[in-house]
């Protein structure tokens, strides 16, 4: 696929400590609301939480893409960016917005070429890959009043099966999908065939996640289940929390009832069974296949220093590190892929291996010239080998931990996320899938 100009100049800036190598990407950023959402959408690969690919290097596109490209949306018609709404192998799925609602193409992962030509029309609908590799639809035109079901065959041709419900979200499992109804809350399983697996209906409306092989439910109440992606069993359930998962369970964090700052966590193995229940605790922000807990809450304020530990979730395994030191501050600690950004009193980092705890690398306290460095303003976005990614609204930064310094910053205009180990940028009307190295 023939790609799109991308404008850049790389220019090394001098600073004591720091080598930072920026590529500037001029792109106009419009602002926009998309109308057609798939509530849900879920994009998870095999790949570990925060396993990235190898961006040691300031990185060049891969490929770009527009809507008109990516789905035969009228180029003379503004739309947004295409967005990866599905991955399944070497396979992208991709939507656009156009005039007449939202289309989907598939793509391959590592040159954006399409696989079927064109787009499919969804209008309000949306699709997703079941783990199985099928690519279930549910098509809704805009005048139409009911939406159908079915599976794309690889020329892209829809095979309509079955009338469904008007549908807020879609998520493929293991071999079939989950539907969350616009009306009444119901979430309700869909076979291959088109057939009805399970019915089962929530206390509100819920945002469906299929990831790590567990199906949970983010409520509009403020609550959150896990689902038995068979039978639609909730399995677990709770109120004012967050469920986060992992390769070998779950960690729900739940806010006090009292509404004061404190929290607990459960953890829970994969079958959705308490393992554990920890108070005034938290966990500790990142992406990462590990669950990080700290202390938290009015117990923790008197404490002179901050205490943390990574915990396996696999049934009968024990803690695997926990860190007490009394130079460990309490607030700044960033889960980042494999590794665990432990905060200093003094405000420089002890880098770890989130697995082992070995100190893999530090970091000295960022200058307070260079607030684009410092990692307290800083989100992750994963790791790999010695480089870890963070971004803010506007810059993508790189840390060489074994060096101790930023490595290369990447200023865009739009949003980046992670998918399947690739970073991914939208930006006005262009997705941009970076180029590892």
């Amino acid at each position: 696929m023939a790609m799109s100009t991308w404008r850049s100049t790389l220019r090394r800036l001098q600073r004591p400590g720091i080598a930072v190598v920026s590529t500037i990407a001029a792109v106009a950023m419009v602002a926009c609301v998309i109308v057609v959402l798939t509530i849900g959408r879920s994009h998870d690969s095999p790949r570990a939480p925060g396993d990235l690919r190898s961006y040691s290097a300031p990185p060049q596109p891969m490929w770009t893409m527009s809507p008109a490209q990516a789905a035969g949306v009228d180029p003379a018609q503004w739309s947004p960016a295409p967005q990866v709404v599905g991955v399944h192998g070497d396979r992208w799925l991709l939507t656009s917005r156009g005039g007449d609602g939202s289309r989907v193409t598939e793509v391959r992962a590592e040159t954006g070429t399409p696989i079927w030509s064109g787009g499919l029309d969804v209008g309000l609908g949306m699709c997703a890959f079941d783990d199985a590799g099928h690519l279930g639809c549910v098509r809704r035109p805009l005048t139409a009043t009911t939406a159908s079901f079915g599976l794309l065959d690889d020329s892209g041709r829809f095979h309509r099966s079955a009338d469904v419900e008007d549908t807020a979200g879609m998520v493929g499992v293991t071999d079939g999908f989950v539907l969350m109804s616009k009306v009444g809350h119901r979430v309700t399983g869909v076979g291959t065939d088109g057939s009805t697996t399970f019915s089962t209906t929530l206390t509100s409306p819920a945002t469906l996640r299929w990831s790590d092989a567990t199906l949970t439910a983010a409520r509009a109440d403020g609550g959150a289940s896990i689902l038995d992606a068979a039978t639609g069993e909730q399995r677990y359930s709770c109120t004012s929390c967050t469920l986060t998962t992992y390769p070998s369970g779950v960690a729900a964090e739940i806010d006090s009832p009292d509404g004061d700052a404190s929290s607990s966590v459960t953890l829970l193995d994969t079958a959705g069974h308490i393992t554990a229940t920890e108070t005034d605790t938290a966990l500790v922000a990142g992406p990462s296949p590990l669950p990080v807990l700290t202390g938290a809450g009015p117990t923790t304020v008197f404490a002179d220093h901050g205490t943390y530990e990574a915990r396996d979730l696999t049934p009968g395994s024990a803690r695997r590190w926990r860190s007490d030191s009394t130079d460990n501050s309490k607030s700044g600690a960033q889960a980042c892929g494999s590794m665990f950004f432990l905060p200093k009193i003094d405000r420089s980092r002890q880098i770890l291996d989130l697995g082992s705890d070995d100190t893999v690398g530090t970091l000295a306290q960022a200058s307070v010239n260079r607030p684009d460095t410092d990692l307290d303003q800083l989100t992750c976005l994963g790791s790999h080998g010695h480089t870890a990614i963070f971004t803010d609204t506007d810059t993508i930064t790189a840390v060489d931990v074994a060096r101790g310094r930023v490595s290369w910053q990447l200023p865009f205009n739009g949003t980046v996320e992670v998918v399947d180990g690739y970073l991914v940028l939208r930006q006005g009307t262009e997705l941009s899938v970076l180029q590892p190295n």
